[in-house]
């Protein structure tokens, strides 16, 4: 019997938390056969389904997608924006976890799912658990590589510094939520890039430093979330 190999990859929480913009997280999967060659541009049928507490728990979400891969096998999908089966996405509490993402597919494209993988979401989708927390959040924002940002709050501005370093500048509001507060960083560039945050001007700056596996500086779109204290 053939077997057929995906690969799947958090690509990063999308920050988008406003009461118009549906909330969702984007993921890719790299699919093979059993001799471990791509299947390319092909249509797929895929379940995808949040579990709670643990591997075998009742899903509490899940949607339907039917995405064609690409040249290259490859096939992307935003969770959150499926064709729903059960379940509400927007309503998941991420802070009361732990949760689990089950993959289902049928590589003819239909629903009868013959492959089956599941996964710890170890990292929790940031934005999303920001938008339920006690106190709000203050700023969020989506950067590229360049410096650019993409998506976000009105209450910052970014500057790219040098190769790997780049500055945000707060409103001066938020100098007290920046320095007590909690900061959570996220490479939508590659999962082997580090970051770092410190701050300059009392909190009114925050530098956001990316490094590769050896350490060198390297540059990096990211995604962050500033939780008040």
């Amino acid at each position: 019997m053939k077997r057929i190999f995906i690969i799947l990859f958090l690509l990063g929480t999308y920050l988008l938390v406003s009461a118009q913009t549906p909330e969702k997280i984007s993921y890719q999967a790299i699919i093979r056969n059993a001799n471990n060659e791509l299947l390319q541009n092909k249509l797929v049928g895929m379940q995808i389904s949040i579990l709670k507490s643990s591997i075998t728990g009742v899903p509490i979400y899940s949607e339907t997608h039917q995405p064609i891969t690409n040249e290259n096998g490859l096939v992307t999908l935003e969770i959150g924006k499926g064709t729903v089966v059960n379940g509400s996405f927007n309503t998941i509490d991420w802070a009361n976890g732990p949760y689990f993402l089950r993959t289902q597919t049928d590589i003819n494209g239909g629903s009868n799912y013959t492959i089956t993988g599941t996964s710890e979401l170890l990292s929790v989708p940031y934005a999303l658990y920001a938008k339920r927390a006690a106190n709000g959040v203050v700023a969020y924002g989506n950067i590229d590589v360049l410096g650019n940002k993409t998506a976000g709050s009105n209450n910052f501005s970014v500057t790219k510094v040098r190769t790997g370093k780049y500055e945000v500048s707060w409103d001066n509001t938020l100098n007290t939520y920046y320095s007590t507060g909690i900061v959570n960083l996220t490479s939508t560039s590659d999962e082997s890039i580090a970051l770092s945050w410190t701050s300059t001007l009392g909190g009114a700056v925050m530098i956001v430093s990316a490094f590769n596996h050896l350490g060198e500086p390297t540059d990096a779109g990211f995604t962050f979330t500033v939780l008040q204290p």
